[in-house]
């Protein structure tokens, strides 16, 4: 753990570049804050991406990023509120707002609240329907409206601090006891609610009509105060731990601790420090860079402080594109220069698989399990067994094979995951079914390994029918490449099913039966009975070299409707992974798969009848 603390302050310092708002603002101390959203303690700063994800589909803003827009919202929310950043994509749900066309996507929330609250009736029929009965505009009408409501209650989490009230009744003022007469907050008008109300109460029983201006001045202002009140329900913003202890107590919002009598005496105090910020950020520059050095109330934790590091990093990202330039090098060494662009090409490589392993070992530390339990973490860990075997396999070799598998499979997987990523928090809080690590380190990273080794055999399916087509000669290499994808498909038979045996056993202890025909159950079921058929054919000799290749190649077909075709059925007991917006993308994946193997199965068997035909008239 010393040596993780040591990296991780050596990476933070020279990372850790000061980032400011759009006045100017520091905002670095706040990103690491504490804050329970969705039922997980997480830092401010993945609490903020999430956010923004959510309204406009982007981590950061043309001018602002995810922190600094936060601050905005928070503390000037009229002028964050007139900012495009929520993105419509359906023109028919652009029109319904009675909004014009833009080609970046992007409204303001002022905007969309008003074409809103012309479609009332509209949203409550929408609301009354159930979700599968909504056509996809009504749906994306509904969720936009759920996104400007979450918007508005998160600019309104400080609204008991916005100098929004006067009293200019100076009769009212002295029995209420206070000095000021205009530019007042609900903070200091709440000292004297027992008074409002005392006086509210001799007002019992005469008509409004009735009232002298300071009874009428106080009732406007007691129903003032009554419908800011309603901020309170919102409970987003939970910044204020109970007493200081993660794992006990509820956390608090602002407006809920205020409500409350102010928390704890260390939230009352952590208060004061965010009613600092407030006052400042629209003013005075200078006391908010004062009063941001100050905002941490106690030491930060050493877990919030890695998942800020690890948003600011990036390494998956970093990956992706040491992946992807290593590919295209890999391609150039073999048309020119093979022995300099093939080593520039490893270096990349081996620096993409260095920044991709210290992305999921940074993921454990923080979620303090392995890094399986969601669809996007088990795209990055398939990902990475394939470079892994890539790596080593190429280390053997050292033939460009298991670079190509490498770069290859880890820029299009890696490509992949961040459709998943856009999605919000990725360390988001496991269902009960998931919620045990013994099972996550045997059945799931077994499985998932079973997934890695299998595409892996595909790819190496692709590589053999491609030689054979082009490079038809050169029998020794094609032999080399059957025996090396025939000892991967036995790796991957065995992890596959080992990983499905051992689900059985936790889905007994789970729900008391080993085997429920449950989609994800066949799913894992189909894989292995794939890889014994093509096994079984191999060594009785039923598969040749070029049935066997393309049977490998299916199996990419066979593992992507196991990992994510069943995922679209919504069907089952492993209800953890549904979703329902991939279906064309596998249906293409799956066609175009079949279409080369067919392919290549049909122009491969013609040449060889040809061939052979040849052969017998020479004869």
């Amino acid at each position: 753990m010393f040596y993780i603390r040591l990296l991780c302050t050596v990476l933070f310092f020279f990372t850790n570049i000061t980032l400011v708002s759009a006045q100017g603002y520091e905002v670095s101390p706040l990103r690491a804050l504490p804050i329970l959203h969705e039922g997980r303690v997480k830092p401010f700063d993945t609490f903020a991406r999430a956010e923004l994800l959510n309204v406009s589909g982007r981590a950061s803003l043309s001018d602002l990023d995810a922190m600094q827009w936060l601050c905005e919202l928070l503390f000037l929310p009229a002028r964050s509120f007139e900012r495009s950043v929520m993105r419509i994509h359906n023109p028919d749900v652009v029109d319904m707002l009675k909004l014009e066309w833009r080609k970046k996507h992007l409204y303001s929330l002022i905007e969309v609240a008003k074409g809103l609250s012309e479609n009332v009736q509209l949203l409550e029929t929408i609301e009354s329907m159930d979700k599968e009965r909504r056509s996809l505009e009504q749906q994306q009408s509904y969720d936009l409206y759920v996104k400007t409501l979450r918007l508005y209650h998160l600019g309104s989490s400080f609204s008991f601090l916005e100098p929004q009230f006067r009293i200019s009744s100076s009769r009212l003022r002295k029995l209420l006891d206070f000095e000021n007469a205009e530019n007042m907050t609900y903070l200091q008008l709440v000292t004297s609610r027992a008074a409002m109300m005392k006086l509210m109460g001799t007002l019992d029983g005469k008509k409004v009509e009735a009232f002298d201006p300071d009874e009428l001045e106080l009732f406007h202002l007691v129903h003032a105060m009554t419908r800011l009140e309603r901020d309170g329900q919102n409970s987003f913003l939970r910044i204020l731990p109970p007493q200081w202890k993660e794992s006990e107590g509820e956390w608090l919002s602002p407006w809920g601790a205020m409500l409350s009598g102010g928390g704890s005496p260390q939230s009352a105090q952590y208060m004061k420090k965010w009613e600092a910020l407030s006052a400042s950020y629209q003013h005075d520059e200078q006391k908010w860079n004062e009063a941001i050095q100050h905002i941490h109330s106690r030491a930060p934790s050493f877990r919030l402080e890695l998942e800020t590091l690890l948003n600011r990093l990036d390494l998956f990202s970093k990956s992706l594109i040491f992946y992807g330039v290593a590919f295209l090098l890999l391609m150039i060494s073999w048309m020119t220069f093979p022995q300099i662009f093939y080593r520039v090409s490893m270096i990349l490589f081996s620096l993409g698989a260095l920044s991709h392993i210290a992305g999921l070992v940074t993921r454990i530390v923080i979620l303090k399990r392995p890094p399986v339990s969601s669809l996007y973490e088990s795209i990055l860990f398939v990902a990475f067994i394939i470079v892994v075997f890539g790596f080593i396999l190429e280390v053997i070799r050292k033939n460009g094979l298991g670079l190509l598998i490498g770069t290859l499979s880890g820029t299009i997987l890696l490509f992949i995951s961040r459709g998943y990523a856009d999605e919000g928090d990725t360390m988001g809080m496991l269902v009960a079914v998931l919620n045990t690590n013994f099972w996550l380190a045997t059945h799931v990273v077994t499985i998932t390994i079973g997934y890695g080794t299998s595409l892996v055999a595909g790819i190496m399916g692709h590589v053999y029918l491609v030689q054979r087509l082009f490079f038809s000669s050169q029998q020794k290499k094609l032999k080399e490449l059957i025996r090396n994808m025939v000892g991967v498909t036995g790796v991957a038979l065995f992890f596959t099913l080992f990983g499905t045996i051992l689900g059985g056993i936790w889905a007994d202890q789970s729900w008391g039966r080993f085997w429920g025909w449950d989609p994800k159950e066949n799913g894992a079921l189909l894989i292995v009975l794939w890889l014994l058929w093509l096994l079984h054919g191999r060594i009785t000799k039923r598969l040749h070299d070029l049935g066997f290749a393309c049977g490998m190649v299916l199996t990419n077909i066979i593992v992507a409707l196991a990992w994510f075709g069943v995922n679209l059925l919504n069907v089952g007991l492993h209800s953890y992974g549904f979703t329902n917006h991939i279906a064309l993308n596998l249906a293409l994946f799956c066609g175009v798969e079949l279409f080369f193997a067919t392919t290549c199965y049909a122009i491969l068997c013609r040449r060889r009848f040809t061939n052979n035909l040849q052969s017998v008239i020479g004869k």
